[in-house]
C-alpha cells in the first residue's frame, strides 16, 4: 500500500471515477493531528449514466486504530501511539455501491 505523500496540502484530483484521499501531514507524531481530505473521490451518477460522476452519497473512514468517523469530505485524527496505520475510506455511491481506498499513516513516537 502507498503511503500518502508528506505534507500533502490537498489531494490530487484525478479520473472523473476516481476514490482517493490525502492525509497531511504523513509521517506524523504521536499526539499530534493529521488531517484527512477525501474530497476529490467521485462515484457514478446513477441518474445521468455511466459516463458522469457524482459526489458520493457517503464516507466512512477507518482510522486503523479502531477510531473511525463518517465526516463528510474531510476529517481529522490523533493517534496515541506510535506505528504504521491502515487508513481506510469507504464511499458509497446512490446505488449502494461501495468504494474503498486505503493509505498507510506512519506515527512516530
Amino acid at each position: 500500500m502507498p503511503v500518502a505523500g508528506a505534507d500533502q496540502a490537498l489531494p490530487v484530483c484525478k479520473a472523473v471515477f476516481s476514490q482517493d484521499f490525502s492525509a497531511r501531514t504523513n509521517p506524523t507524531l504521536v499526539g499530534r493531528s493529521v488531517a484527512f481530505d477525501g474530497s476529490c473521490s467521485k462515484v457514478r451518477c446513477p441518474a445521468f449514466g455511466s459516463f458522469t460522476s457524482c459526489d458520493p452519497n457517503s464516507f466512512a473512514w477507518d482510522f486503523g486504530d479502531g477510531a473511525t468517523s463518517t465526516d463528510y469530505n474531510t476529517t481529522s485524527h490523533t493517534y496515541s501511539a506510535a506505528g504504521t496505520y491502515d487508513v481506510t475510506l469507504t464511499l458509497r455511491d446512490y446505488n449502494g455501491n461501495y468504494y474503498y481506498v486505503t493509505h498507510q499513516v506512519r506515527v512516530l513516537g
